[in-house]
């Protein structure tokens, strides 16, 4: 083929499509092995959450996922951390773009509990109930969990601009993830939403008095 055939009829040159890496590739092929496993914890459950339902969802065989997860708590433990990873990417994208302290530490709240309502957390409860009788699970979900919590603790502080070392803070965060968790929890049964709305607009405005005058020891 000539140099011409590259030229456009604006005179420019078309773009070739640039050709895949292997290591793209196999980081396309993960991210669609860990996006169908959290959307089969979701909608089947942990115990409907097979090597062979998730392959049936990316399409791909059942040897191929295995080359990448070998095991299956390995890989819903692994799509736990990819998603939760995503989230706290947006947690911090959106973070960026506040300025105020009190403005930050409120919109960081609305976050935990975006994150806590949704996919992440119903995903999550599967693999801890899951886990309270699957000793392997047990162990694996422990080791990751305390990762995340030790991730969300530092981005926290970055985000709010309180110090990581701030350890009234730390304990408001997480008394903050356990009350949205309890709450989330009371959702599966109850339709109407707006009592735990109120009572999560009511805990915000404690945790902004306590930073603002906090109490002596």
């Amino acid at each position: 083929m000539s140099e011409s055939a590259d030229i456009s009829v604006s005179g420019g040159r078309n773009p070739r499509r640039a050709r895949r890496t292997q290591d793209e590739r196999t980081a396309e092929t993960r991210t669609r092995v860990l996006d169908a496993a959290i959307d089969c914890l979701i909608d089947e459950g942990y115990a409907g959450t097979t090597t062979k339902r998730i392959a049936e969802r990316t399409g791909i065989s059942r040897g191929a996922q295995q080359h990448h997860f070998p095991k299956r708590h390995d890989l819903v433990i692994q799509a736990m951390t990819h998603l939760a990873n995503r989230r706290l990417a947006e947690l911090r994208a959106d973070a960026q773009r506040l300025t105020d302290v009190e403005d930050r530490v409120e919109r960081l709240l609305d976050l935990l509990q975006q994150s806590v309502t949704g996919p992440l957390f119903f995903a999550s409860l599967e693999l801890w109930v899951a886990a309270r009788t699957d000793p392997a699970l047990h162990e694996a979900l422990f080791v990751a969990e305390r990762e995340l919590g030790r991730t969300i603790g530092e981005l926290t502080a970055e985000v709010s601009q309180i110090a990581a070392d701030d350890e009234r803070f730390e304990d408001l965060v997480d008394l903050t993830i356990h009350l949205l968790r309890g709450m989330s929890l009371q959702r599966i049964l109850r339709e109407d939403d707006s009592r735990r709305r109120r009572h999560f607009e009511l805990w915000k405005r404690i945790v902004l008095q306590t930073i603002e005058h906090p109490v002596a020891p």
